[in-house]
């Protein structure tokens, strides 16, 4: 929103405050607040990438309750107001409702983030993990994937070091579309949250899946939960180690827990990333090369070679990505 446009709102509704990213801050302390990002995914718009949007919520008493994501280069709008449904807007096109899909599992969503390089250190260990549970990561899109997701094109955007005016317009738009939008400890994001924000347009997606055989005490999950995410839940978390038989198999054992096979099968278990890390798309520990290499494997499946690389990937040398 231009500087012009926030003046008008300042003079329409005097009485409300304005966060905007290029704005400033203005009566935050009010009872109502716009937040506004004129240009959500300023990379993508100076490089000619069609994927960048304007953001506009309002937010009464800290929760968002009005929403808008508009991508004019796409020509695609998505509305939200709390208690009614998402509106999607398409260039030339009658409004409609906007409808997530659904996802039974966290091994059958599409994930979405900017980049994985927002996250460092603990963040970036439970993240890979993560992606390495989900069936494809997928980088890139910035705002437009929160719509993907309402829209039911997409089912998980997981992110961190957001700011209000990133994801305080995404809250209705999500919640109007029969998904959800929180941070990672599942608490309702409000304009003064961390900026760790999880969107999904199934609940199910977000909660682990348990099984349970004679000899558990307990139900246990072979997935993480979104809850695991936070650095703190790393610690707790034991970390497996691989062992080689005579067979030449790599196989993952977790502490206190019989041994499986390396294949990520769903249900009976994944790939940790905390042992072989997802790596740059381009690598050759990225999901999706070893998903395309297992399809040329025979039906057997052998997993990789004893010699094949392991450990969790080191430090990029790239400066910090957060979203702008």
């Amino acid at each position: 929103m231009r500087g012009g446009d926030a003046c008008d709102l300042a003079r329409e509704v005097p009485a409300h405050g304005i966060h905007g990213e290029e704005h400033g801050l203005e009566r935050v302390d009010a009872r109502d607040v716009w937040v506004l990002d004129p240009i959500d995914g300023t990379r993508a718009f100076i490089t000619g990438r069609p994927l960048f949007g304007t953001l506009i919520a309002l937010c009464r008493e800290g929760v968002p309750v009005l929403g808008v994501c508009d991508c004019a280069a796409l020509g695609e709008r998505w509305i939200g107001v709390a208690g009614r449904p998402t509106l999607y807007h398409a260039r030339g096109a009658a409004p409609r409702p906007a409808r997530t899909r659904p996802c039974a599992a966290l091994d059958q969503a599409l994930l979405g983030c900017c980049s994985p390089y927002m996250f460092h250190g603990p963040e970036r260990a439970a993240f890979e993990r993560l992606a390495d549970t989900v069936r494809s990561p997928l980088f890139g899109g910035d705002c437009f994937n929160y719509g993907q997701v309402a829209s039911g094109y997409m089912d998980l955007v997981v992110e961190a070091s957001l700011k209000p005016f990133d994801f305080a317009a995404l809250v209705p738009i999500l919640a109007g579309a029969g998904g959800m939008c929180t941070d990672w400890q599942g608490r309702a994001l409000r304009i003064d949250s961390d900026g760790h924000v999880i969107a999904a347009g199934d609940a199910r997606s977000t909660r682990p899946r348990r099984r349970c055989s004679p000899h558990d005490a307990a139900p246990r999950s072979s997935e993480p939960h979104p809850s695991e995410l936070h650095p703190k839940s790393l610690a707790a978390r034991p970390r497996p180690r691989t062992i080689r038989p005579a067979t030449g198999r790599a196989v993952q054992r977790r502490a206190g827990r019989p041994a499986q096979g390396g294949h990520r099968t769903g249900e009976e278990g994944f790939h940790d990333a905390t042992s072989a890390g997802l790596g740059h798309p381009g690598s050759r520990r990225h999901p999706a090369r070893r998903d395309a290499g297992a399809a040329q494997a025979p039906s057997g499946g052998a997993p990789a070679p004893a010699g094949a690389p392991a450990g969790a990937p080191g430090s990029s040398g790239r400066r910090p990505h957060h979203r702008s």
